[in-house]
């Protein structure tokens, strides 16, 4: 609705607060808590495994929530499995080769995991998003790793050394990530083009924006080819044939 002396057409947008607001830095509070529970006594396995879990699942979630959308696109779930499905590598240090790993984590700890998985993902183009997702995950894990316990031998196989750094330093990238994911989630945030859709809807007198979103997916009519649309009988608009490459 518009006033008398506003500029014509004029949309307004209500904001309101949304709770999911607060997800992200609930998510980053609940990390550092479990950090802090599993340093106050040495847990045994299942139990330290019920704290650190939940706290790489929490991490890559945040983590990827501050990432740009095309990043995530297809690979996200998978993200979330290989952020905790990495650590059945310790099965066999605590059962049939008690010596596999020295200082504490297993040579699958490494970067040389997430080298494979990637590659392996790109060679198969688009059905590798599976690795991909499950390399991205592996990756915001030994992030994790890398600043709590022992520390991981991230170059292995060149070098067996531990890795370990600050626990300030993770602390301060959750920050950034919580930061990033709240803004994004903030209320009326909305991308350009969406706004522009909105906008140019009320100007054409389409509430529901169908019109101006096909317009907007297509080129003027005489540029059909460049995306695969097709101009109506008038020649007024064109029409998107099928799904275009974003």
């Amino acid at each position: 609705m518009t006033s008398e002396g506003s500029a014509p057409h004029k949309l307004t947008r209500t904001r309101r607060w949304q709770p999911a607001v607060c997800a992200p830095s609930m998510a980053c509070i609940l990390i550092v808590l479990l950090d802090r529970l599993l340093t106050l006594r040495d847990w045994n396995i299942p139990l330290r495994g019920l704290m650190d879990e939940p706290a790489h699942l929490l991490t890559a979630a945040l983590v990827m929530s501050s990432f740009p959308r095309g990043w995530l696109r297809g690979r996200w779930p998978w993200a979330l499995i290989g952020s905790v499905a990495i650590d059945l590598d310790h099965i066999p240090m605590y059962t049939f080769a008690r010596g596999l790993a020295e200082g504490g984590r297993p040579p699958t700890h490494s970067l040389a995991t997430v080298a494979v998985l990637t590659v392996l993902g790109v060679a198969l183009s688009r059905r590798g998003r599976v690795l991909v997702g499950l390399a991205m995950g592996v990756g915001l894990h030994l992030v994790r790793d890398a600043a709590t316990g022992p520390g991981i031998p991230l170059l292995w196989p060149a070098s067996g050394s531990d890795i370990v750094v600050p626990y300030l330093g993770y602390a301060c990238w959750l920050a950034v990530a919580t930061c990033i994911a709240t803004w994004r989630l903030l209320p009326g945030k909305t991308s350009r083009r969406a706004a522009r859709v909105r906008d140019n809807a009320g100007y054409a007198g389409d509430p529901s924006g169908i019109g101006t979103a096909r317009a907007a997916a297509c080129p003027p009519s005489g540029h059909d080819h460049d995306v695969g649309c097709s101009s109506d009988e008038s020649g007024t608009h064109s029409k998107p044939l099928g799904r275009g490459v974003l």
